[in-house]
């Protein structure tokens, strides 16, 4: 059993990121999250989790360092945006996360 811990939630439109001119500017050009700007139940969520999935002895996936390295989440990349809506992964998205899946 490997459990999948959910990916950090945007607090963004990830559509911010790509416009539509003239009827949808392109509102965020860095496409990029700070990951003080994560909410902290996330976090809290996210070691309760690991806390007991460890103590039970269940291997863990853990998205979060496929997405956020240091202090910022990359939403986008060359195939395109990683993120659908601002809870779940696009295609291109899971694919990235999923290249090297390895359980912790």
């Amino acid at each position: 059993l490997i459990f999948v811990l959910a990916p950090p939630p945007l607090s963004f439109d990830p559509l911010s990121c790509v416009g539509m001119p003239p009827f949808r500017p392109i509102v965020n050009k860095d496409c990029i999250q700070t990951t003080s700007d994560i909410p902290r139940a996330y976090f809290q969520q996210r070691d309760e989790l690991m806390k007991v999935l460890s103590e039970n002895k269940v291997e863990i996936f853990d998205t979060f360092p496929m997405i956020c390295e240091g202090k910022k989440c990359e939403i986008r990349t060359d195939k395109g945006l990683i993120y659908r809506t601002e809870r779940y992964l696009t295609t291109e998205g899971s694919k990235q996360i999923f290249l090297d899946f390895k359980p912790k």
